[in-house]
This record gives C-alpha cells, structure tokens and sequence, in this order.
C-alpha cells in the first residue's frame, strides 16, 4: 500500500507514474521467510525483499513503459554479507563503497521494458512546489539495499 502512495504522488516532469499490481502472491512468502527466520538469522528474508522488489518495479508505469527488475533472494544475501563484512573489516570506512555497491546493484537490476518510442522532448520540469532536498527517485525506489 505503501509503494501504491509514493508511486500515485510521484512524477517525471509533469508525467505521473502509475502502479496498477497487486498483492496477491506475496503473503505466502512473507509468512514462509517469517518462519524461517529464527532458523536462517534472518536470511530467508531476503528471498521476500526480492520478490517484494520484483512486484513493485513490474507494476510500475510511466507513459508507455514499465519498469522490471530481476532481484534474487541469492543476490541480496550475497550483497548483505559482503556489505557487513566490508564495514567491519574497515570500521565503518568503507561505507562510500557500500553505498556505492548498492546503487550499482540497483541499476543492474532495474531495467525498463517500452511498448514504443521512448519520447522524452515533451517531459518538462513540473511547475508543482517541491522540496528543497529535491525529487529523490532513489528513495522513491526505496534503494537502501543492504547496510549503508
């Protein structure tokens, strides 16, 4: 429902973005990697965040094209334990590369399927009032993947 809001108030220019998926599917994962988790430390919950991702990019609009992604469970791991293990190695010094390697990690995984050309001349800058720490798509995209 969350990520229903943050995509009904966010825009391109003055081209709104749109999310027409649903949340059929994800409950059963979500109880499973629950269930899972005492016996994993946590980590099954990760093949959760990556079918949660996945849905919420596949559902995603803008005009004629629709974003997708390709997250794993395997990968998200993979990404949390080297991140942890960079930060511990380097005492917290290594965290530029960490917010780096999740950025990376997200455009990677990210890619956006059109129906058409891609016309972007008549994307303009909205006239709406926005703040002043600016539009944010990462946050929009809520990319705080892994520790960083």
């Amino acid at each position: 429902m969350l990520w229903r809001y943050k995509i009904a108030h966010a825009s391109f220019g003055e081209h709104p973005l749109t999310f027409d998926g649903t949340h059929s599917g994800l409950q059963g994962t979500n109880i499973i990697t629950l269930l899972l988790m005492p016996f994993t430390l946590g980590i099954s919950r990760s093949w959760y965040r990556a079918k949660l991702m996945n849905h919420q990019f596949g559902g995603t609009t803008f005009r004629n094209c629709r974003f997708a992604s390709n997250y794993t469970g395997g990968a998200i791991t993979k990404l949390y334990l080297v991140n942890l293990l960079l930060l511990v190695v380097t005492f917290g010094l290594a965290m530029p590369l960490v917010l780096h390697r999740n950025m990376k990690f997200l455009s990677d995984m990210l890619w956006i399927n059109s129906t058409g050309a891609i016309d972007l001349h008549d994307v303009t800058q909205s006239t709406e009032q926005m703040s002043k720490t600016g539009e944010g798509l990462a946050q929009l995209f809520d990319a705080d993947i892994g520790f960083g």
